[in-house]
């Protein structure tokens, strides 16, 4: 109702101004431009087909580095901080009860383009990790909201987070998250991560609008 209000408050005063000042000479347009507008809503994405008693089951939706001027990347290297809130986590469910190896969580970071130009040398640095357990039994609920994420038990030592994740655009896959010896039964696990940026090298940053994918993947080892 307030936006229908705007707009009607608006219409009213161009029909008032017309009349009042007699006849006016149209305008003619000397020029147009345009500026792109973006928001985005985002948390974790969830698995779509999960299969067995070991899955990946919530990974970050976006690593979102914000918009910025092409003159601040022109005589230094540039560290970018992530824009959409923290922490972000990525979620294991290792239902298994019976004895079993070593899985890992990995992520690997593609090139960042914009058409045919790419960010040459640019890497996402994860840091500020933890282990912490996610409580739902409903695997649907987001790791956001209100209780979902809590401390992990003392009984997880087997279980670690790489302290410094470095994902080189279009290098090779990295260490996120390892357990080693017996399950948990029902156990879900969650790495946390408390700090996210983006690097890149200097003079490498050309306007555009540049996308990649981090792809993470669940490795068991039998």
């Amino acid at each position: 109702m307030k936006k229908t209000a705007i707009y009607s408050s608006l219409l009213l005063s161009t029909v008032i101004l017309a009349s009042v000042g007699g006849t006016k000479a149209l305008a003619a347009p000397q020029g147009e431009m345009s500026t792109d507008t973006h928001i985005e809503f985002s948390g974790h994405t969830p698995n779509p087909n999960p299969e067995g008693d070991l899955n990946l089951i919530w990974v970050p939706t976006t690593f979102e580095f914000g918009n910025h001027d092409v003159a601040d990347n022109a005589t230094a290297s540039t560290s970018y901080e992530m824009q959409n809130p923290l922490p972000k986590y990525t979620v294991v469910e290792d239902k298994r009860t019976d004895a079993h190896g070593q899985w890992t969580v990995k992520a690997a970071s593609s090139e960042l383009k914009s058409g045919s130009n790419s960010l040459a040398g640019a890497q996402i640095n994860i840091t500020n990790t933890a282990v912490k357990q996610y409580t739902p039994t409903d695997n649907t609920v987001v790791p956001e909201s209100t209780g979902a994420i809590v401390d992990a038990p003392g009984s997880w030592s087997n279980v670690t987070v790489s302290s410094n994740i470095q994902l080189a655009a279009g290098g090779a896959a990295q260490e996120v998250m390892t357990a080693t010896g017996s399950a948990v039964e029902n156990g879900k696990y969650a790495a946390e991560f408390g700090n996210v940026t983006l690097q890149v090298p200097q003079s490498q940053a050309k306007e555009g609008n540049y996308t990649g994918t981090v792809t993470w993947t669940l490795e068991d080892t039998l």
